[in-house]
């Protein structure tokens, strides 16, 4: 058996991840849009009208007068496993189904000048271990681990086309975050289960701003986009049970405040597309940073029954994103994507945890289709993603880490 002087075991979800079991960082490569989601969610250089306000500000000066709604759903089902302490079996979550959609407006109040308002699901986790088998020697409790995590945004834009073809954007977004998550922890001799639960927070200085070109032929064009940090603290009450080695009895600890913070870093995304065969095919391609360094720990305020919970340690990388995605309109008023998507590895082989992303890199497929009943665009796609890897040496559950997700991205654009 494996050396027990540990301080902080087994796992935590994250108070912002879409975290923590999104993807490989605080959110899924490709969180919605029935449209864009079939290619790859290379979006930045595309996206126009309603859905430019989530994925770049500048497309919402589309060209157009009038309305658009567009008005998306993408439930998925996501499964986890990790080593017990023991490593002699996986601990297995099972599917859990992460619901996410996004309804979003828009409104050309002429050819160059447009405003855009929606409501959308930007992070999330439904990552649950009922009862899980620790295999930690003098121990027999069986803990739920989990992370529940839904974070949503407001976001009130507008896009202004400058020159032909230029068009400049900017978005600005309340960022609403709640959740319950459930954790363990060996302090001294003693297995602690905490539950922190009702935690909510809101931040109201989200900012994103963009930039898109299209060529006069419509054959190419680019994108680029910026979002801000915002740094969260979630307030919440932690309840939880104790027991100490030998096995023994466990008793309650008593409620107590909590208190969980987490930051959402600054993110850049830029991208083009071109025309490979003309009114037929396109390719869109996208580079995507974001900035998860910043996250070094996820500081925890709570002391249950008067126990102190530990900070939870992440040291995580920045991530970088390489997206292409193709669209195909050679059958009329169809359109046929397929796309692909690269996650470089956020979270490092020492800090993996069971709830959390895996420690490796993501590999997403995705393939869909789109067509016109009437004025109305219906789309879909289907997108499966994964990741594994090897880690948990500071926390002493070494072993593979496992990850997958499968995804059905459905969406209607209505046009007035």
């Amino acid at each position: 058996m494996r050396n027990r002087n540990i301080t902080v075991v087994i796992a935590m979800g994250l108070f912002l991840g879409s975290g923590s079991s999104f993807g490989a960082g605080l959110e899924k490569n490709i969180m919605w849009s029935g449209k864009h989601a079939g290619a790859a969610g290379a979006a930045v250089s595309t996206a126009d009208g309603a859905e430019a306000v989530f994925f770049n500000p500048a497309g919402i000066a589309n060209g157009k007068a009038g309305s658009e709604v567009s008005v998306n759903f993408s439930p998925g089902i996501h499964d986890f496993s990790a080593p017990n302490y023991s490593d002699s079996a996986k601990m297995k979550s099972g599917y859990n189904l992460v619901p996410v959609f996004g309804v979003v407006g828009s409104y050309g109040l002429t050819p160059k000048w447009g405003v855009g308002i929606g409501m959308y699901v930007s992070a999330g986790a439904r990552a649950i271990f009922n009862a899980a088998s620790l295999g930690i020697t003098g121990f027999d409790m069986t803990p739920k681990l989990q992370s529940y995590l839904d974070v949503s945004e407001v976001a009130l834009g507008t896009g202004y086309e400058i020159a032909d073809g230029l068009r400049l954007g900017a978005a600005f977004r309340v960022v609403m975050a709640q959740g319950s998550f459930s954790m363990a922890q060996v302090v001294g001799s003693n297995l602690i289960a905490v539950d922190l639960k009702n935690l909510s927070a809101t931040r109201f200085s989200g900012l994103k701003l963009g930039l898109s070109y299209t060529a006069p032929d419509k054959t190419w064009g680019f994108g680029v986009a910026w979002r801000n940090q915002l740094d969260f603290i979630a307030s919440g009450q932690s309840t939880g049970s104790v027991q100490a080695a030998g096995p023994g009895a466990t008793s309650t600890l008593a409620e107590a405040p909590a208190k969980v913070g987490l930051t959402l870093p600054q993110q850049f995304v830029v991208g083009g597309n071109y025309e490979l065969i003309k009114g037929h095919l396109r390719t869109m391609v996208e580079y995507v940073w974001t900035n998860y360094s910043e996250n070094k720990t996820l500081v925890v305020e709570a002391s249950p029954g008067g126990v102190a919970v530990s900070n939870v340690s992440f040291n995580w990388a920045n991530q970088s994103e390489a997206r292409i995605g193709f669209e195909c309109t050679a059958v009329k008023n169809w359109a046929f994507r397929a796309g692909y998507v690269y996650s470089s590895q956020v979270v490092p082989k020492e800090t993996a945890l069971a709830i959390l992303s895996s420690p490796g890199a993501y590999n997403t497929f995705v393939a869909g289709a789109g067509t016109m009943i009437g004025s109305t665009q219906v789309d879909g796609a289907f997108e499966y993603s994964a990741a594994s890897g090897t880690g948990g040496t500071s926390s002493g559950f070494l072993g593979t880490y496992s990850t997958t997700f499968l995804t059905l991205h459905m969406g209607a654009t209505f046009r007035f």
